[in-house]
């Protein structure tokens, strides 16, 4: 296993930092080689899994269920197997924020015992609320493992959602006007008897963006349609739950973890100059991350 690294292309660092949205929907943790573990002794796959609720949880694009080892000490490793290209890690449903003084960072290496072509890919993260993204200047692809590790003054026991690693799809082009990507809503069951209705909530504060753009395909380098193209293969095709951050630049930490409602994408043409439209309806997964 072996993995290298290349330099971000500039224009999706500039285009990032204009508040223009991205998508992640690639995750390249790779379950043929190992499930990931807990360990709370030196961060090496050799490490025995320590009980509690399952590391696999936080690669199963889905954050609901948190994971957590069932002990109590001052560093942890989160350590699974990586296959493919990434440069953005995000940290979902995370109780880090509530520890006092913890911090993160992030090794990657060619083989479980991380000793050979180690690098450290992200150092010194603080966590002030129950989802990070990070992103590097860097995309590294190939295969190896990666650790998180997460390191406090005092004993603790880290809970969270979701461990991702993935690929960022930048987008050139601004949202379209007239849809709203903070549309809320809530799903209710009502049950009848006789006179009396009884009404349960099932999902209140449910985002379920409308997203539409004209795609930006003038920077040949970043093309907006090759990018969407791009992200709907990372999903397989619209099959699996994906990351949305539409202010990078501003809302950093506001990330959502979606899925999409039509399982198509559409690229229709705009007229004789190029350019296509792009829309789609997404629906939040839970835990909801609130608009303010």
């Amino acid at each position: 296993m072996s993995w290298s690294a290349a330099a971000s292309l500039a224009l999706e660092t500039s285009t990032r930092a204009l508040d223009r949205p991205l998508l992640i929907g690639s995750h390249v943790y790779d379950p043929s080689v190992m499930l990931p573990i807990w360990s709370n002794a030196t961060g090496v796959i050799t490490d025995p899994d320590i009980s509690g609720e399952p590391a696999y949880l936080a690669v199963d694009r889905a954050k609901y269920e948190q994971t957590n080892p069932d002990d109590s000490t001052n560093d942890f490793w989160l350590v699974y197997a990586f296959n493919g290209a990434f440069d953005t890690f995000a940290i979902l449903n995370g109780s880090l924020h509530l520890v006092t003084g913890l911090t993160m960072e992030i090794e990657i290496a060619d083989d479980g015992a991380f000793t050979t072509n180690l690098a450290t890919i992200a150092t010194g993260i603080t966590f002030t609320g129950s989802e990070y993204l990070g992103f590097m200047n860097y995309v590294r692809s190939g295969s190896g493992y990666v650790r998180f590790h997460f390191n406090a003054p005092s004993g603790f026991t880290p809970y969270l959602g979701e461990a991702w690693l993935g690929r960022r799809r930048q987008l050139c082009a601004g949202l379209a006007q007239g849809h709203d990507i903070d549309a809320i809503e809530s799903t209710v069951a009502a049950t009848s008897g006789g006179s009396q209705q009884t009404v349960r909530a099932l999902a209140t504060g449910r985002r379920t963006p409308d997203v539409a753009l004209h795609t930006n395909d003038r920077e040949t380098t970043l093309l907006d349609t090759d990018t969407l193209r791009s992200f709907w293969a990372d999903t397989n095709y619209g099959a699996n739950n994906f990351l949305w951050c539409p202010n990078p630049a501003t809302a950093q930490d506001s990330v959502y973890l979606c899925r999409n409602t039509a399982r198509v994408l559409d690229l229709p043409k705009i007229g004789p100059v190029g350019g296509r439209d792009f829309g789609q309806s997404w629906v939040e997964q839970p835990p909801f991350v609130r608009a303010a």
